[in-house]
Order: C-alpha cells, then sequence, then structure tokens
C-alpha cells in the first residue's frame, strides 16, 4: 500500500513538472512568434507565462474554493440544519487527525455528489449534494466524507488546484495567442 501511495506522489511530481514545462515552452513559442529577437522574444514570452500563472494561481489560492461553491450554488450550513451530516463530518475530522472541521456546505441538486476544496487542511470545505443526504445511509454518507476527508487529509486539493491552475494558465495563454494571430493576421512585426 505505502509503495502505491509514493508511486502516485511520484506521478503527480511528475504531472507537474511535465505541465510546467509545457506551459514554459509555450510561453517561450509565443514570445518568439510575436517578437522579432527571438531568443528575446522567448525570455519574455516565458516571463509573461509565469506572470500569468502565478497570478492565477494566487486567485485560486485566495479565492478558488469561493468561486467553485458558488457556480454550485452551495449554500452553507451549521450544526442545526443537518445535525446528522454535522455529526459525520465531525467524526471524519477527528478520526483523519485534521486541525479543523471542514465547513459544510449544501447544493440543491438531486444528483449524488460530494467533493472538497480549499487549499489548506485548515481552510478546507466539503459540499454535498441534496439528492446524496436523501438516498445514502448513515453508513454509506459516512463512507462519502471518509473519501472527502481523505482528499483533505492527503492534501490532494492543493495539488488539484496546482495541475488546474496550470492547465488554466496554459489554456488561457494558448486562446490569447490564436486569438491575436486571429484578429492581428498572423505577421510578425517587421524590424
Amino acid at each position: 500500500m505505502w509503495e502505491a501511495i509514493a508511486s502516485n506522489q511520484q506521478r503527480s511530481r511528475v504531472l507537474i513538472a511535465l505541465l510546467g514545462m509545457v506551459l514554459i515552452a509555450l510561453g517561450a513559442a509565443i514570445g518568439m512568434a510575436i517578437a522579432s529577437d527571438v531568443p528575446v522574444g522567448a525570455c519574455l514570452g516565458i516571463g509573461v507565462a509565469v506572470v500569468v500563472w502565478l497570478g492565477l494561481w494566487a486567485t485560486a489560492a485566495a479565492t478558488g474554493d469561493t468561486l467553485l461553491l458558488n457556480a454550485a450554488k452551495a449554500h452553507e450550513i451549521q450544526k442545526e440544519d443537518l445535525p446528522q451530516l454535522w455529526n459525520v463530518v465531525e467524526e471524519m475530522t477527528i478520526a483523519a487527525g485534521l486541525p479543523k472541521m471542514p465547513r459544510l456546505f449544501i447544493i440543491d441538486d438531486s444528483s449524488l455528489n460530494a467533493f472538497a476544496v480549499g487549499y489548506r487542511p485548515d481552510k478546507a470545505t466539503i459540499a454535498v449534494t441534496a439528492g446524496l443526504l436523501k438516498r445514502l445511509t448513515r453508513d454509506e454518507l459516512q463512507g462519502v466524507i471518509a473519501h472527502e476527508i481523505g482528499h483533505i487529509r492527503n492534501l490532494d486539493i492543493k495539488f488539484m488546484t496546482l495541475a488546474s491552475v496550470m492547465m488554466g494558465a496554459i489554456v488561457l495563454l494558448a486562446h490569447g495567442f490564436l486569438r491575436g494571430l486571429y484578429y492581428g493576421g498572423g505577421r510578425r512585426r517587421s524590424s
């Protein structure tokens, strides 16, 4: 089991490194395509790519969970709203040894879904759909919550934030460049 965990962590590091290389290569390629001086353009493109990535990362770390929860139309609950769910999350938080119980949100949707968001375990949030609460027994709900708590404890939400932001930066840069080619005629500036 520990070998599988170590292998998955290594694969995650390789994935982040590959995404970083794609981001840098894309920045360099865009810079070289735009600038008349190729080495300067490549450096400038890499710089812009890194700045875009850092800006997206800072935004995701600061408000990413709020953006996701707002997009899902989730609303926060307290213990008196759903005591059984609150109790299950409290139990799983203690069992996992998390420093703080995640905030709880409900999504008014009949589908069966749950997810964890947040950049750090002490700032994590768990959201569940109303359909999940209606259809699962307490034991099944406990299994789902344990799974989400596991994502928080193992820092999977931090990894997913990092990977998503890197992918978002790649897409944003590529889309912006292609749009510029389309509207700008795709010609290199003359010297």
